[in-house]
């Protein structure tokens, strides 16, 4: 009886160093919901700042064709 107290106690032993092991490895390798919200916030913040740069350049692009036709159009008619 007293050898199965200490095989089971063993066993709990193993079983609590295994559910530590287990319990850090969790932490260590994924994201809380929390975590992964921000990290999207953030990612979405930088994408919307690439968005208005593009935006940016295609209004400035189209200025200088806008320009060229013009600058054509009056080399043209002279």
């Amino acid at each position: 009886m007293e050898k199965d107290r200490e095989t089971a106690a063993k066993r709990a032993e193993e079983q609590e160093k295994e559910l530590a092991a287990t319990k850090l490895h969790i932490a260590e390798t994924y994201i809380t919901k929390a975590g992964l919200r921000e990290t999207t916030d953030q990612i979405m913040s930088a994408i919307g700042g690439v968005k208005a740069a593009v935006e940016n350049m295609t209004l400035r692009v189209d200025r200088i064709v806008e320009n060229q036709s013009k600058a054509q159009r009056t080399t043209r008619a002279s």
